[in-house]
């Protein structure tokens, strides 16, 4: 298994992957994991190297406050990243560096939130014809979720293409932001972003009540597919995660 712990704020890895003055070096296509147990303060710069596809998929069931990594992505490079959390506060900062040309990153994150959260992701487009999309889908049980999204493009950067998807459902009395920010210095570019704060639809509940569904159950099928509607994992995460939205609505 291609993996990387993060526990207590140890990092130790496992797989095919390398680790020079704290930099950790993927180098083959395949698919990688990275797990966060119990740390307080996560530092992390990952090299995806030139000419290879990574799937990788993150999760954080437990204590994890502050986070501030690094994706560096090389030339003709696909980073494919899903991610899940379900913690109580943090505070997280995550670069993706596009360094050369064709880079790609697909980010998508899923979260349940109980607390306080806040969350900046930054895109930086350092080379012409790369690529990034951004989707977030969380839901806030209570507290209060912060999403910050900057992109930058630079001049020489052209031909690159920009997307932005964030999307909270509140399903209590919580006041989140989202600020999806785009810093273009030219016109050669396709950029989309697009942001809501809401609630599940009544029709949608209207439709599952008239089937005899009870309304707790009803607001569990809905999570389960808005969640796993932004999430591509194997049969045992799944069982992880449902595991966790039924501890919320049994």
């Amino acid at each position: 298994m291609n993996k990387i712990l993060v526990d207590n704020n140890k990092v130790s890895i496992y797989g095919n992957i390398k680790k020079d003055n704290e930099i950790i070096y993927i180098y083959e296509d395949g698919e990688y994991e990275i797990e966060y147990k119990d740390s307080s303060y996560v530092k992390l710069e990952l090299n995806i190297d030139k000419n290879i596809k990574v799937k990788l998929f993150e999760i954080a069931t437990n204590k994890l406050d502050k986070v501030n990594n690094r994706y560096i992505i090389n030339s003709n490079s696909n980073l494919l990243l899903y991610k899940f959390y379900n913690i109580n506060n943090i505070d997280e900062e995550i670069v993706f560096d596009l360094e050369g040309k064709n880079a790609k990153v697909d980010y998508y994150f899923s979260n349940i939130c109980s607390n306080n959260e806040k969350y900046r992701i930054v895109i930086n487009h350092n080379s012409p014809n790369t690529y990034s999309n951004i989707s977030n889908k969380s839901i806030a049980i209570n507290g209060k979720i912060d999403f910050t999204i900057d992109s930058y493009l630079p001049k020489k950067s052209h031909d690159c293409v920009l997307d932005q998807n964030t999307k909270i459902i509140n399903l209590g009395d919580n006041y989140s932001t989202i600020r999806p920010n785009m810093y273009i210095d030219l016109d050669l570019v396709e950029a989309r972003h697009g942001s809501v704060i809401g609630r599940f639809s009544d029709d949608e509940l209207f439709y599952l009540m008239s089937r005899g569904i009870k309304y707790n159950d009803c607001i569990k099928l809905l999570v389960n597919g808005y969640i796993f509607s932004n999430l591509d994992v194997d049969m045992d995460k799944r069982k992880i995660i449902s595991d966790i939205i039924n501890k919320y609505w049994r």
